[in-house]
């Protein structure tokens, strides 16, 4: 690989920033990749661009959020909610991971620059992965000094048995509970169902809470599952 000096007017430079800004990518990249297409059409036609990849999955996170935001949701959610992010391909010789890595970076640069509908969102970088919460959330994980919140949740199993467990992102894990992949108990016993959740400031007071709640005889979840004291 070699440096190129390149001299664009001020007008052209205007151009490629907001482009660029929109995709999500440095100018630098919107550049290479635009060349590419229009000077390398087989290798354009074979491999998909990070850059139109990361323009697919911002706008598909924008139209996630703007319908929480409208619905004032507060929500967790994971560039999962991306179904292009969720089904990333090899991309010019990357692994997906890589892939991935990048288009976060993305994400959370327009996040950090408050680009709306992002200024309604908070990042945070947990064990768990990049979480994001939109609306009141946002205002929440400031007041926590940019800790994410964790939460305690019980689930529904089909034998009517009760499962209690922690996580950053109750959706998600909830997905991964309904697929199979969540845990070995709720896989062999479904249809799962949410029953219960409720918040804690860190990891370590929700597993607290969540070790807790285990303890709990049945009628005391049930208790608070229907609003009561356990």
């Amino acid at each position: 690989m070699f440096r190129v000096q390149f001299y664009p007017s001020e007008e052209l430079t205007k151009v490629l920033g907001e482009r660029a800004n929109k995709a999500g990518v440095s100018v630098s990249k919107y550049v290479t990749d635009f060349l590419e297409a229009q000077l390398l059409p087989e290798k354009a036609s074979s491999d998909v661009s990070i850059t139109q990849l990361t323009i697919e999955v911002l706008q598909e996170l924008k139209l996630f959020v703007e319908e929480k935001v409208h619905k004032k949701e507060q929500v967790q959610f994971s560039l999962d909610a991306s179904d292009t992010y969720r089904n990333i391909p090899m991309t010019a010789g990357l692994k997906p991971s890589a892939v991935r890595a990048s288009i976060g970076r993305s994400f959370r640069s327009q996040v950090e620059a408050g680009i709306p509908p992002f200024d309604h969102v908070c990042v945070a970088n947990t064990d768990q992965g990049m979480s994001c919460g939109s609306g009141d959330g946002m205002l929440k994980w400031r007041k926590r000094g940019g800790r994410m919140a964790w939460y305690v949740y019980m689930l529904r199993c089909g034998d009517g048995s009760l499962y209690t467990g922690s996580t950053t992102d109750v959706a998600r894990r909830l997905r991964e509970h309904q697929n199979g992949t969540g845990a070995k108990y709720t896989r062999t016993r479904p249809p799962v169902t949410l029953a219960y959740t409720e918040e804690a400031p860190d990891r370590s007071a929700a597993q607290r809470r969540e070790a807790a709640i285990k303890k709990l005889p049945r009628k005391r979840k049930l208790a608070l599952i229907e609003g009561g004291t356990p």
